[in-house]
């Protein structure tokens, strides 16, 4: 291991994309919550997709270097020191044997190394020309499932008891909705509990799920909502299907453009 996790305020996963899906058995599927970010840390040392990084998500971090690496930091890094020392954040930085690291985020934050986590080795110091699209501000937008159309935008504050399984939001009210049969739902299924709290499902939420649905978070902004912090006000608003399928081939195509200059060195700065 290139690195001894020592204290976490917060939740931190071990994650990475792929892999073989369970969701049939009523497994989650799992991986990052911002697959943007992640892609963007591995990127940084040269990982696949399929290789692991650390993700912080919602508090504080502080590991010892067992072995000197280059470590790959990316997300919203409200803080990040080496020995006491600060350093920036969005970057790849050199941390040798015996060195402290300390992140703090009031969202999420990735740590990668080459080879993935606990492999470590050598690679390139970087710094990201920009962040990651994920951290933009913003309305979030939605698909209206059947019956929902009306609702239309809506002003919510995140509520602290969120996870990775789902991220909660309240604002709405009561609105007298019965529970429906449970059904199969996916990441991003926004869901209307008996009190009016709405519950989007997370990579670690249900698989299965029993409350009236108003939509889904559209995928252009799914990776948002790994940034919310409590308490945060937060406005969803609705999209139109054809729109989404636009962004979503242009932010698609950015993204491959991005890693593989990232992959050649050609983005840094």
């Amino acid at each position: 291991m290139s690195f001894d996790l020592k204290r976490i305020f917060g939740i931190a996963t071990v994650v990475r994309e792929g892999g073989l899906s369970r969701r049939r058995y009523g497994v989650p599927p799992g991986g990052p919550l911002d697959s943007e970010s992640f892609e963007l840390a591995q990127c940084l040392v040269g990982n696949s997709l399929e290789q692991s990084a650390l993700e912080i998500f919602g508090g504080t971090a502080e590991l010892v270097c067992t072995k000197s690496t280059v470590l790959s930091n990316v997300g919203s890094v409200q803080g990040l020191m080496v020995d006491g020392q600060p350093r920036v954040g969005n970057s790849a930085i050199q941390v040798y044997e015996g060195e402290v690291v300390q992140v703090s985020t009031l969202g999420t934050v990735y740590l990668a190394e080459p080879g993935g986590w606990g492999v470590g080795g050598r690679g390139r110091v970087a710094r990201l020309a920009d962040p990651p699209s994920s951290l933009r501000l913003g309305p979030i937008g939605y698909l209206p499932a059947e019956g929902f159309e009306s609702v239309g935008r809506l002003e919510l504050t995140i509520n602290p008891k969120m996870s990775r399984m789902g991220i909660r939001m309240d604002g709405m009210g009561p609105l007298g909705l019965a529970e429906i049969v449970s059904e199969p739902c996916c990441v991003g299924t926004i869901q209307i509990t008996p009190s009016g709290q709405l519950i989007t499902i997370g990579p670690d939420g249900p698989t299965l799920g029993g409350y009236p649905r108003l939509g889904y978070v559209t995928e252009v902004d799914l990776d948002r909502l790994a940034h919310v912090s409590p308490l945060a006000r937060v406005v969803l608003d609705i999209k139109i299907y054809e729109d989404i399928e636009l962004e979503l081939a242009e932010r698609r195509q950015v993204r491959v453009s991005r890693c593989s200059q990232l992959r050649m060195g050609l983005e840094t700065c």
